[in-house]
């Protein structure tokens, strides 16, 4: 399994993957002209319901703090701290450069994407309000290469967000620094998820919103208390950072 999932991995995440990824952002952030950066004050107000645009149109079964917390939910976590580790140990300080660079592009895809589930959203078997690709792919490609898109990313979805990897870390974590045995972590996650998934779509933002908004903070004052432990470091941090960046190595 281990070496199935590997080189699945190194097959979907090569080179051409990376490359379409930064070039469409890219032109997606031109044609946008930035809109998902220099509209974030206006991001901030419709987050926390201060905001009447788009009211009319607001059907759904979650309010706007909680569709952000339910994104999040599956956003910020391990790889935000592991995926850093890795690019630092493979291409040095100056991958951090290209992180922040991705991120930024990343972002602007990200707002193309949420844009276009909001517009293109349909029904699923129950009658209740749905969105995201594999509902908008087929409205927007018309005929069977919509859909076979569609059914593409509902399968490469289902796999992709099987959380194999958190509960491995954290089960690894939890054996070694706790002694608590591996399969009773994977036990107490599996309960945890299934409870949370069992009352749907109501109960996962329900659970979020209660659980998000404390891991951000949490995650957050972390990663203050690092850079204040160690602030006479962060100048020479930043030098090696932007020194290296175009280091052919850190960009790969």
């Amino acid at each position: 399994m281990s070496n199935f999932i590997s080189n699945t991995v190194d097959l979907v995440w090569g080179p051409q993957l990376v490359v379409l990824l930064f070039l469409g952002g890219v032109y997606l952030f031109v044609i946008s002209g930035g809109r998902a950066l220099l509209r974030i004050k206006l991001a901030i107000k419709l987050i926390f319901g201060k905001s009447d645009f788009g009211k009319q149109n607001s059907i759904g079964q979650l309010s706007h703090f909680q569709a952000l917390t339910n994104a999040l939910a599956a956003t910020i976590g391990l790889g935000n701290i592991a995926g850093v580790a890795v690019a630092i140990t493979q291409g040095g300080p100056g991958a951090l450069f290209w992180m922040w660079i991705s991120g930024l592009v990343g972002m602007n895809t990200k707002f193309f994407e949420s844009t276009l589930s909001i517009m293109f959203r349909g029904k699923d078997a129950l009658g209740e309000v749905q969105g995201g690709p594999m509902y908008y792919l087929p409205k927007i490609i018309k005929g069977p290469a919509g859909k076979a898109l569609a059914v593409f990313f509902a399968i490469a979805g289902l796999i992709g967000t099987q959380a194999l990897f958190q509960a491995n870390q954290l089960a690894a974590f939890m054996n070694e620094e706790v002694s608590v045995p591996k399969a009773v972590t994977g036990v107490f996650i599996s309960l945890f998820a299934g409870v949370t998934l069992m009352g749907g779509l109501k109960r996962i933002a329900k659970v979020t919103s209660t659980v998000v908004p404390f891991m951000c903070v949490l995650y957050v004052v972390m990663s203050i208390s690092v850079i204040v432990l160690n602030l006479p470091k962060v100048p020479g941090v930043f030098y090696l950072i932007f020194s290296e960046a175009f280091s052919l190595e850190s960009m790969g």
